[in-house]
């Protein structure tokens, strides 16, 4: 009887080997073929499209800080001032939540030693 189950096993065993080859082949096959055939003056032409001297472009990150401030009529002095009284409380709060945060784990860490040895 374990004669059976073990070549039972056996076949399975060959047959699950059988599948995963032809996987194998499929896959050895796609990896060997050529993925994408590159024309001989590719590169000079994105060489050609690229511009001469990089950074001509105005980055469009001011033009949007202009609008908005064009739009609050906000003078630029005021705007770094506030944005720096934001970032100070946003940092105050963030502090805040931070240090209530170690408090609960230590009183947590307080209350769990206290039951287990009293």
């Amino acid at each position: 009887m374990s004669i059976n189950i073990d070549q039972d096993n056996h076949n399975h065993n060959h047959n699950h080997n059988a599948g995963s080859d032809d996987h194998d082949d499929r896959l050895d096959a796609a990896l060997n073929a050529p993925l994408l055939q590159v024309p001989d003056d590719f590169s000079a032409r994105v060489m050609a499209a690229l511009p001469a001297q990089p950074g001509a472009v105005e980055p469009q990150r001011a033009a949007v800080r202009e609008s908005t401030l064009a739009t609050t009529h906000a003078t630029p002095s005021a705007a770094p001032r506030v944005w720096r009284v934001l970032q100070a409380v946003v940092m105050a709060a963030c502090g805040t939540l931070g240090a209530v945060e170690v408090l609960l784990f230590v009183s947590g860490l307080w209350s769990t030693t206290a039951l287990a040895v009293g």
